[in-house]
């Protein structure tokens, strides 16, 4: 789950709604999970004042930051930098010529 363009959530759908419960944002009973996530957590709707939208804004800040700090994270981190298999960047010397671009392009324009 991102917000700003930073993860603030990741793991299973099924833990969402405990994790953000226990941050102190539980979920409305017969309220659709998604939209307490998308409409009050990330995007405050009923944030009508300045000071109700900067409480909003540092609600994110607070999730996006304990993120940034959370094992879960940081084991992310070190395990995509962790060598194993793949491809090497260093291996990569080819691209795609400028024909196969506009071909692939063309053919993605034409199917819509």
């Amino acid at each position: 789950l991102l917000a700003r363009g930073e993860i603030m959530y990741q793991g299973d759908a099924q833990e969402a709604m405990t994790y953000f419960s226990a941050e102190g944002f539980p979920c409305p009973q017969y309220t659709n999970p998604a939209d307490h996530i998308f409409m009050k957590i990330l995007n405050d709707q009923g944030a009508m004042t300045p000071e109700a939208k900067e409480a909003a804004s540092a609600r994110v800040d607070k999730l996006l930051n304990k993120y940034k700090t959370s094992d879960r994270c940081k084991q992310i981190l070190r395990n995509s930098v962790a060598s194993g298999p793949g491809v090497a960047h260093d291996d990569v010397h080819a691209t795609a010529s400028l024909f196969v671009q506009l071909q692939v392009l063309f053919s993605r324009a034409k199917s819509n």
